[in-house]
């Protein structure tokens, strides 16, 4: 199976558990792997037959704009599930890195999860 990647979005978000947290946006990274078929959109040349990345960075800038979250792991799942189905996706592995602004000697609190879409039966 092909693979797609997008590596390194840093978007801010609101998210945290702490009040201060909750009023000056964090940066957090998003790196997304997901599986795609690359044969028929490079046979035709045709974006429609693939996953639009550009489209995913548009919608997640938009989508984390509107949002708040406490947790990283909320916002992961909630991220995951809608990539998913908006774009059809059936199997994505999704990593968040956040730098946490009050614990300076960490390099990033990071979360990974990886979700696939189950055929109806």
């Amino acid at each position: 199976m092909d693979k797609l990647f997008l590596r390194q979005l840093a978007v801010p978000v609101l998210i945290g558990v702490y009040e201060h947290e909750r009023i000056t946006p964090q940066v957090v990274l998003f790196d997304l792997e997901t599986e795609i078929n690359v044969s028929k959109a490079a046979k035709h040349d045709d974006i429609a037959a693939t996953v639009d990345y550009a489209a995913v960075y548009h919608y997640l800038r938009d989508y984390l704009a509107a949002t708040r979250f406490q947790l990283l792991e909320t916002l992961a799942e909630n991220v995951s599930q809608n990539l998913m189905k908006k774009f059809s996706l059936t199997w994505l592995r999704l990593t968040l890195t956040k730098k946490p602004a009050d614990l300076p000697d960490l390099t990033g609190a990071i979360i990974t999860i990886e979700r696939r879409n189950q055929p109806n039966t």
